[in-house]
């Protein structure tokens, strides 16, 4: 068995073309550039996603230290951005990245509810403003 150059697919030793990515493979005993013969030194190991891992901690950041600004926000796009960038050539899970999404929406919907209950409070009188203003 042998492995895509470019996208590390495991193809059949005949193959001339990747049926993942199209890419035209070398035939066996060619030289590459170095000079050695070709042995899929450019591709690397599986593993996940950068921006669904940063989506992930941003996601159990913002729940834990109720960081509802920017945080959950940033952290929603990197998830959807580390979804899309998913491939299952590259990458090990694309679970991260949903994960990441489904935290960092809990906590915009956390400062939703938040705000809704200020909003509510204040409007009926139950909370009010602790200053004192002296004339």
């Amino acid at each position: 068995m042998k492995y895509c150059t470019k996208c590390g697919n495991a193809i059949d030793d005949n193959a001339a073309v990747c049926p993942i990515c199209g890419e035209t493979q070398k035939k066996e005993g060619s030289q590459n550039q170095s000079g050695t013969y070709s042995d899929f030194h450019s591709v690397k190991e599986k593993g996940p996603v950068g921006t669904a891992i940063a989506s992930f901690i941003i996601g159990i950041i913002s729940l834990v230290l109720c960081n509802t600004v920017i945080g959950p926000i940033v952290g929603l796009i990197l998830g959807i951005v580390g979804t899309k960038q998913y491939n299952p050539a590259r990458n090990t899970s694309k679970w991260m990245g949903v994960w990441g999404i489904v935290l960092n929406a809990l906590s915009i919907i956390a400062l939703i509810v938040f705000i809704a209950v200020v909003i509510y409070l204040y409007s009926t009188g139950q909370l009010e403003p602790d200053i004192d203003i002296v004339n």
